[in-house]
Formats: structure tokens, C-alpha cells, sequence
């Protein structure tokens, strides 16, 4: 059986399933991917914004024996700013990495196993007052926490318990950008992202049967 897909989905699918290797390695950690724990798309609801407990999808979160990456993909066919160098990221992208680290430092700090822990934590509460100033004062809004036994809080209880379970501890996090492109490109090629971000170019030429990406 082929299998063609199209777009920037197409494409984390077919890196994460068949490249993954080669990803690590240009980052370079040296893991087996073998040992690799991978979500793909995982989703924390699509309507965020202020004082909302969403926060939108990841295009990837992977956990490697040496690091947690925290990924958004790009296509060469991408729209977003750039100033021919510099690839810069809404601020809802950023907020979503934000957001997420602090989740999982708090889940594991706290050693929480349960969504009802976790929100009657005193020490999440005294993070989460802190946390939303230092968003305000960067991004003008704050979060919140969802209630229990919402289809949210019970999708971060169950990667975070996961999370936690691999590491045992809080682990390196990494917010990653991966701009897919070919050799014959003609676009720019971004040397750098905004923030916390890096970058990594990704060649998919060897997955393109014209403008589709052949995944299996």
C-alpha cells in the first residue's frame, strides 16, 4: 500500500514515523527512537485566549531519554512574518509553550497523579498567580486551570502522568520549530526563530511525489 498526504500534517506525520532518527540527530541527541515516547497533534482545545484554559494543538510532543521536545512545524510554503532571516511565531504559539512548560513542572514538582490534586495544590496555585503575571506583562492575557472531568483536564492528566512517568523528574525541555523545504527551493531558508525557539530545517524531498508526501 502508498499512502500520500499533503501538507504540514502530511509532513510531521511522515518525520515522526519515518525520520525520526534523523530528526533527533540534528538536534543532536542521540537516543534511539526506539525508546521514544511521540503524541502527534496532541490537542488542548482550539479556542484559547484570554483568562481560557485552552491552549491549541503542539504539531508534536516528543519524549527522548535525554530531552522533551515541544514542536511546531512549518512549511516552505509558509505565510508566517519574517524578516528573510527570521521565522517569528504568533503569539498563541508561544503561549502554548509557555503554558505547557509550566504544566509540566508543576505536575511533576508536585508529584500529582489526578487532575483534583493538582488544582487544590497550594504550590500550583502560588505558580499559576505567578506564572499569569509574567504572561500579562508579556502577552497582555491570562490563563486558567480547566475544571475536572473536562475532556481538557483529563487529555493534560493523561500526558502529564505519562511525562512523568518516563522522566521520574522534571526533564530539559526544548520548544522546537522544524521548517520543512527542499534542496530546489526557492523561498528563504530561516536561520533562526523567535524566543525560546530553535529552528531546524528538514529536507522532504526524498518523501515528495509532486505536490503530495508519500508517507508509506
Amino acid at each position: 500500500m502508498q499512502l500520500l498526504g499533503y501538507g504540514e500534517d502530511a509532513l510531521t506525520l511522515w518525520m515522526l514515523m519515518q525520520c525520526l532518527g534523523t530528526f533527533l540527530k540534528k538536534l543532536g541527541d542521540s537516543s534511539d527512537p526506539q525508546r521514544c515516547l511521540v503524541w502527534y497533534r496532541p490537542s488542548f482545545g482550539r479556542s484559547g485566549g484570554d483568562r481560557k484554559p485552552q491552549f491549541g494543538e503542539f504539531d508534536f510532543i516528543i519524549c527522548s531519554p535525554s530531552c522533551l521536545y515541544l514542536g511546531e512545524n512549518k512549511w516552505e510554503g509558509s505565510q508566517e512574518s519574517t524578516d528573510g532571516k527570521t521565522l517569528d511565531l504568533r503569539p498563541e504559539q508561544k503561549i502554548r509553550h509557555l503554558f505547557f512548560r509550566f504544566y509540566v513542572q508543576q505536575w511533576i514538582q508536585c508529584q500529582c497523579s489526578t487532575w483534583i490534586q493538582f488544582i487544590r495544590s497550594s504550590a500550583v496555585k502560588q505558580s499559576l498567580t505567578e506564572f499569569n503575571r509574567q504572561l500579562h506583562e508579556e502577552f497582555g492575557i491570562r490563563k486558567t486551570i480547566p475544571k475536572p472531568d473536562t475532556r481538557l483536564a483529563k487529555n493534560l492528566e493523561s500526558i502529564l502522568n505519562a511525562i512523568k512517568n518516563y522522566y521520574q523528574h522534571v526533564p530539559p525541555v526544548k520548544d522546537i520549530l522544524v521548517f520543512f523545504c527542499s534542496p530546489k527551493s526557492t523561498q528563504y531558508l530561516p536561520v533562526r526563530s523567535s524566543g525560546s525557539f530553535q529552528i531546524v530545517l528538514f529536507d522532504y524531498s526524498q518523501a515528495s511525489e509532486g505536490n503530495f508526501i508519500r508517507m508509506l
